[in-house]
């Protein structure tokens, strides 16, 4: 698994073929970050204007390769980055 920092802006992520029209989409959702990208839903990303189903696979592809999905929660993101949370510090 490669792990990436989620701070990181979406503009540069590589996400393949189509990587500038999924950028396109993003930004004009305002998704700048990693971050926020993975606290969208499977459902609402397909809301985002030329976003279809197809584009959304490669997302989720390209997340799955790195332990990420679309609606992670702020519990999975802090374990993702391995910070913990209130149930491991107790």
């Amino acid at each position: 698994m490669e792990k990436v920092n989620l701070n990181t802006y979406v503009e540069d992520a590589c996400f393949g073929p189509s990587d500038v029209r999924i950028q396109n989409c993003l930004r004009s959702c305002n998704v700048e970050t990693l971050r926020q990208l993975v606290a969208i839903s499977r459902k609402d990303i397909l809301h985002m204007r030329n976003m279809g189903a197809i584009r959304r696979a490669v997302i989720e592809n390209w997340l799955s390769v790195r332990g990420l999905h679309l609606g992670m929660t702020k519990e999975e993101i802090s374990e993702y980055e391995g910070v913990p949370t209130k149930a491991e510090e107790a």
